[in-house]
């Protein structure tokens, strides 16, 4: 049975980095990996035998841009644990999309966007906003009128005081 390396780190860059190092260091390979608190928290898991998941895991750990949390290698995992790991990698499966292939789908290629399928309730919105656009016919709005500064507004104001009723400014005589 093969062995299985755990390998917890503080952010997926030094954990993709540790992942390479530890591919590139000896004969193993990735399972999964898990993510935790948004990303800042990241745990690779690989499977080999027992003395390259060792290898992979301390050459990781030395040669990381960053310092590990932790990392464990264990020998012929319990069957629980293997359970454990097989629902994470399968978790991770879920999340992957296919890939639409050229026989998989001619339409794509050939330019005509496949019609998304609408809900029952959004037909019935669509065609309800129709019918009030054709009810209504749209008129042109006018330009707004930009307001001016407030200070240029207390400025006139105090013009507007100023002049009498004639329109001559009052000055105040001594």
């Amino acid at each position: 049975m093969k062995a299985l390396g755990f390998f917890e780190i503080s952010g997926v860059t030094a954990a993709v980095t540790a992942l390479d190092i530890m591919c590139k260091t000896a004969n193993v390979e990735f399972v999964t990996w898990e993510r935790k608190l948004g990303g800042r928290l990241v745990t690779i898991i690989v499977e080999g035998d027992i003395s390259d998941v060792t290898q992979s895991l301390e050459a990781a750990a030395a040669q990381g841009i960053k310092k590990p949390v932790n990392y464990v290698a264990i020998a012929r995992p319990h069957e629980e644990i293997v359970k454990l790991v097989e629902l994470s990698a399968s978790r991770m499966e879920k999340k992957r999309e296919p890939q639409t292939t050229a026989t998989e789908a001619p339409e794509l290629i050939a330019g005509n966007k496949p019609e998304a399928k609408e809900s029952t309730g959004a037909k019935n919105k669509s065609k309800a906003q129709a019918a009030k656009q054709e009810k209504e016919p749209k008129q042109p709005r006018e330009p707004r009128q930009q307001k001016e500064p407030k200070q240029e507004q207390a400025g006139i104001q105090e013009e507007q005081a100023l002049e009498g009723q004639d329109g001559n400014r009052k000055t105040d005589e001594i």
